[in-house]
């Protein structure tokens, strides 16, 4: 799955895309196509992780403080994510989770 270069393009349920090209093995680079945060991106360093034959973790953590949590699919070319928004001090953090599909492109 994780053969950079490399790039897929997700397509979450409530409408958000976003293109990921895999540079490396340890960096990638994101940006969002359609939805609310659109035009936005960023390089961040990942690291990924094989479950099993066909389930692989993939995570890192924003300069904002923001962490990405992924399970991938390939063969299913499905994708969940969690994003874990931290909050003001003493707040609880804002938690998404989102469900998707994937496109090798």
């Amino acid at each position: 799955m994780f053969q950079a270069p490399q790039t897929i393009k997700i397509t979450y349920d409530n409408g958000v895309i976003y293109q990921v090209q895999y540079l490396d093995e340890t960096t990638l680079h994101w940006t969002c196509l359609e939805g609310i945060p659109k035009g936005s991106e960023a390089t961040e360093t990942f690291t990924a992780q094989q479950i099993t034959a066909d389930v692989w973790q993939v995570n890192w953590t924003e300069k904002d403080g923001i962490t990405v949590v992924q399970v991938v699919q390939p063969a299913q070319l499905k994708i969940s994510t969690t994003i874990i928004i931290p909050g003001e001090p003493a707040a609880q953090p804002t938690v998404l989770i989102l469900q998707g599909n994937i496109e090798i492109v």
